[in-house]
């Protein structure tokens, strides 16, 4: 991913009348070679296609110099899917406001262009919240061949929320363009976002293009950018926040300068950042409640020499103390005195009790501030404090660091929720200096299994499955045990791998233990097909991969797993004497470039058992772009394996 900063510089310019508003883009623009245009031809499953858009922010004497934006889009409708790109809705907050609402839909009717234009009372307004409102309407007479049409303005006051720009979206786009002209005064830090060049870059800077009253600076900084035939972002398994990766410009407010030439400064470094949190700027004084836990804590906790066993069972009983009320993440908004006494709280009240818990206990510990794989990765260069919406702790004994959370009771001592696993996490030290650092798991994460199985000379065929999972795998089965019934998730797994269970027995499902052991007594029918000389059947009995999850032709975006894999499948076949096999396929191997991962098939016949060894490891996190189409393969290979049907012919 690129992630370019724009640098402006300061251009000499003759003055001269300048309007950016006369920049906006004019309604009535569908052409008839658009009414009849049936398909995009660089993406023909396209369900609707932008023909133009454009956005043009500029400084409006009419609303008082406030910051206002003419937002543009001609879109042309190709499939039926494509009708909910007719459905707008624009939040707009507080004293901002939307105005000019304009919308048309064409049609070719009688082979002439028909005009249906949006009504007034067509457009509502609906309060969402006390500071949040929602403008929609729908664009009227839509239909598979449709262009529609509509531009807006939207004003806000509030100069360092300028809204992203999306070059891209769910569909194609042949041309996109932005336009601005902001006041000087303000500094902004423009970013370029994703991996698609601009075909149109050209910033300059006018002087005295705004004529405010008292204001000694009137000089407007310009942007003019563009792209033209748009990929739509098509979005696959195994990505976190497609916001990392989706093209766009990002504008960060960096400084403002007043009437009397001071700076004002919006960005900040992380030497200011971090003496904000040491002095309770953050999470107020709740970061100094260690005596307070040292008081709560059972004494035979706190008095506990082995330092590692001290902290787990500090963590275990924080964790089993509180529940996780699910309220959003605050800075403010916590007292861990309250959520103590109540047993409940937010994430950030439990792991900061968590925090000043193990502080009591004389622990080395810091809370880790991070950006969850949904919300998208947080500016590295200065500290924006909203990209951040979770925390964590992590603690070092000896040599050896832990990343704790105590938010969720199927949560393991050094394990976090699978949505933090988001790259780099920002640790704040207050007394050298917060620093990032990798959010890796330290426990691994496996899947073992063994199969026995026997076919009998009437062709039953009776195994024993035994499934040991440890680490995120394990974690994952206990979520999916604990919504639900163990009858239903029994009467699940036989669907899914076709099979009966007679027996079953599991495990380590106690909040401590990090792995999970299942056994299964099954029966399997097995596909005769009506012959009843035959036996077909499928030896990977649980749980098998039925489709390669990489289908792109191409995807510009990493491959991120999270955390590292590693599965192993062991199986013996006692086969009847009174049945031959029919040809084996073939065992095989596959390895990834980079010492990326790997993959064996190893199956063959002794004497009246066929066996099976089976194991694939992911040995990276996150896997390139140019690593992509290697891993596609890798994937289409187990596929392969794991679809293996063994005949068996009787004699």
């Amino acid at each position: 991913m690129k992630n370019i900063t724009l640098l402006i510089g300061i251009l000499f310019i003759t003055t001269f009348s300048f309007s950016q508003k006369s920049k906006s883009a004019k309604m009535g623009q569908a052409t008839l070679e658009e009414l009849q245009m049936t398909v995009y031809d660089k993406d023909s499953t396209a369900v609707a296609v932008v023909l133009y858009e454009q956005g043009n922010t500029f400084m409006n004497p009419a609303k008082d110099h406030n910051l206002s934006t003419t937002y543009y889009y001609r879109i042309k409708i190709l499939k039926k899917e494509g009708f909910k790109k007719g459905i707008i809705q624009v939040p707009f907050y507080k004293k901002e406001s939307i105005d000019d609402v304009k919308a048309i839909t064409y049609n070719i009717v009688a082979n002439s262009i028909q005009k249906k234009h949006l009504l007034d009372k067509d457009i509502f307004e609906n309060k969402e919240t006390e500071n949040w409102t929602t403008l929609s309407f729908t664009l009227p007479d839509i239909k598979v061949g449709s262009v529609i049409e509509y531009s807006y303005t939207y004003t806000t006051p509030y100069f360092q929320q300028l809204d992203d720009w999306y070059f891209q979206s769910d569909i194609p786009k042949i041309k996109s363009e932005y336009e601005s002209a902001i006041l000087g005064n303000y500094m902004y830090n423009v970013g370029l976002k994703g991996f698609l060049k601009l075909n149109k870059n050209n910033p300059s800077v006018i002087k005295r293009c705004v004529n405010i009253p008292g204001l000694t600076q009137g000089g407007c900084t310009v942007l003019s950018l563009g792209m033209n035939h748009i990929p739509a972002f098509k979005e696959e398994g195994f990505m976190t926040s497609k916001k990392n990766f989706i093209s766009r410009v990002t504008f960060e407010l960096e400084t403002f300068t007043n009437a009397s030439g001071s700076k004002i400064r919006y960005t900040d470094t992380w030497k200011s950042t971090d003496k904000k949190f040491k002095s309770g700027e953050y999470f107020g004084s709740e970061l100094r409640k260690s005596n307070f836990f040292k008081k709560n804590l059972p004494k035979e906790i706190i008095t506990e020499s082995n330092a590692l066993t001290k902290a787990k069972n500090i963590y275990y009983f924080i964790q089993n103390h509180y529940t996780n009320n699910g309220k959003s993440f605050s800075y403010n908004k916590i007292d861990t005195k309250r959520s103590f006494n109540d047993k409940n709280g937010t994430l950030a009240d439990i792991n900061i009790s968590l925090f000043n818990a193990l502080k009591s206990a004389d622990l080395d510990v810091k809370i880790a501030l991070l950006s969850t794989r949904n919300n998208g990765l947080p500016t590295k260069v200065y500290p924006v404090i909203t990209d951040f919406n979770y925390v964590i702790v992590l603690l070092k004994i000896a040599d050896k660091e832990y990343f704790l959370d105590a938010t969720n009771k199927r949560l393991t001592f050094g394990l976090t929720p699978f949505s933090t696993l988001n790259g780099d996490v920002r640790v704040m030290d207050f007394k050298e200096g917060s620093y990032w650092k990798a959010l890796s798991p330290n426990i691994d994460s496996n899947e073992k299994i063994d199969l026995s199985v026997t076919i009998t000379d009437i062709g039953e065929i009776k195994g024993l499955l035994r499934v040991i999972n440890t680490g995120y795998e394990a974690y994952t089965l206990k979520s999916e045990l604990n919504s639900s019934s163990e009858e239903s998730y029994l009467e699940k797994y036989e669907s899914d791998n076709n099979l009966e269970v007679n027996d079953y027995k599991i495990s380590g499902l106690d909040r401590k233990s990090n792995q999970i052991s299942q056994t299964f007594n099954f029966n399997f029918e097995t596909t005769n097909d009506g012959l009843q000389d035959k036996i077909y059947f499928n030896p990977f009995f649980h749980e098998k991969t039925q489709s390669n999850p990489f289908q792109l032709t191409e995807r510009l975006y990493p491959v991120n797993f999270g955390y590292k894999r590693n599965y192993t499948y062991r199986a013996s076949i006692s086969l009847p004497e009174n049945y031959t096999i029919g040809e084996l396929p073939k065992s095989r191997a596959f390895s990834l470039p980079n010492n990326g991962g790997s993959f064996i098939f190893n199956i063959k016949k002794i004497n009246s058992k066929i066996t099976i060894y089976y194991k694939f490891q992911l040995n990276k996190v996150e896997y390139t772009n140019v690593e992509y189409f290697a891993l596609k393969e890798f994937f289409n290979q187990i596929v392969k394996a794991q679809s293996t049907i063994i005949t068996l012919e009787k004699k």
